[in-house]
């Protein structure tokens, strides 16, 4: 992953156009001493928002702004070539920082993408656990029917999940059950 940046003026006159670094400590540093030049004070960094990719820069960085993806493609769209690319998406940017300011983000902002970053990974991580889960009563049902009537239906019980892994057959688990109690 590389970033792709330019620096435009209020008037539109570029300053610096399509500098391209890395999506790391280095590359950060190497954007940040290209931009030395400029006063700190005065720089409104825009960062097209997608997903996570700008956490770590935002973190790094002074004034950081974040652009609506909508709003650059409705500049792009009015422009005379429809071309898409990185380094005329980091043109876009600035363009759209001086038409529409941007989103300028606090710490709170950052901590708030992170957090949300986090209870996606949650909710994608506990629905592969429900998929897996209805894939074990699948496959436990297809193999050893039976197995689910001695659990009351419950076989995502701890229990469960010790006799399958100390148990590999369905023999085995078959040969644990008195026949004289099982009842169909």
């Amino acid at each position: 992953m590389y970033y792709v940046a330019s620096i435009m003026d209020n008037h539109g006159v570029i300053h610096l156009e399509a500098l391209t670094f890395d999506n790391n400590h280095a590359g950060f540093s190497k954007f940040v001493d290209s931009i030395s030049e400029f006063p700190k004070e005065e720089l409104l960094i825009g960062l097209k928002s997608t997903v996570h990719y700008g956490e770590v820069f935002t973190q790094f960085v002074f004034k950081v702004a974040i652009i609506n993806p909508l709003q650059t493609s409705t500049i792009r769209k009015a422009g005379i070539r429809k071309t898409k690319n990185d380094k005329i998406d980091s043109l876009i940017i600035s363009k759209s920082l001086i038409l529409n300011g941007g989103t300028l983000l606090e710490e709170r902002d950052i901590l708030t993408f992170t957090l949300k970053g986090l209870v996606k990974t949650k909710r994608n991580l506990i629905s592969q656990r429900t998929r897996a889960k209805i894939q074990l009563v699948a496959y436990i049902e297809q193999l050893f029917p039976e197995l689910a009537s001695f659990f009351k239906g419950n076989l995502h019980i701890k229990t469960v999940q010790e006799l399958l892994l100390q148990y590999i057959t369905v023999k085995e688990i078959s040969d644990l059950v008195d026949p004289r109690l099982y009842v169909m």
